[in-house]
């Protein structure tokens, strides 16, 4: 098994989302999505960067690795802010990575992130 990082990751929002400063058309769309890994892969980019609040990324995302093939991904916790204990923090981080998973549609990621820095610190 290789810990070896990519490079270079893709940003999964706008595959979710209406998102970008810049952003004039909007969420990408399906068949969009398709080319945009296609074409990732064949210039050697083959990591998502992604996030359950990002819409319906992840599920975008999954759908599209049915025909593109072995993206590898990474996903990011859900904000832990509503955790009434150190021990529901890790429920909501478990049931938010099983439910990442079972959307991205696979069995493992190359990485599960905190979203935000200050669930690390409770503030």
């Amino acid at each position: 098994m290789s810990l070896a990082m990519a490079k270079l990751a893709l940003g999964g929002a706008q595959f979710g989302l209406d998102y970008g400063v810049t952003n004039k058309a909007g969420q990408v769309s399906p068949q969009a999505l398709h080319s945009i890994l296609l074409e990732a892969g064949k210039r050697g980019i083959d990591m998502v960067d992604t996030a359950a609040q990002y819409g319906n990324s992840e599920v975008a995302i999954g759908e599209a690795l049915k025909s593109v093939g072995r993206i590898r991904l990474i996903t990011k916790s859900a904000n832990l802010a509503a955790a009434r204990s150190a021990h529901h923090a890790v429920e909501l981080l478990n049931d938010g990575f099983a439910t990442s998973l079972s959307r991205l549609g696979v069995s493992h990621v190359e990485g599960f992130l905190f979203h935000r820095a200050a669930d690390l610190t409770g503030e």
